[in-house]
């Protein structure tokens, strides 16, 4: 089974696309590595929309 991220529906052109492929996250409860393949699904209802390769993970501490 995939790890799945999710989606606002106003994002899913520009993902399909390829215009974006970059995503925020905070507070990474799903340990995503490079490597791992996830579902793409569509936040507003639930449905899969694609998927996608982890090719980087960056972390980055919030300023204080």
């Amino acid at each position: 089974m995939n790890k799945s991220l999710k989606f606002r529906s106003n994002l899913i052109e520009a993902i399909e696309s390829g215009e974006s492929n970059i995503t925020w996250r905070l507070f990474d409860d799903k340990d995503i590595s490079v490597g791992d393949v996830i579902d793409l699904i569509n936040r507003d209802t639930d449905a899969k929309f694609g998927e996608a390769t982890v090719v980087e993970v960056r972390e980055k501490s919030s300023p204080r």
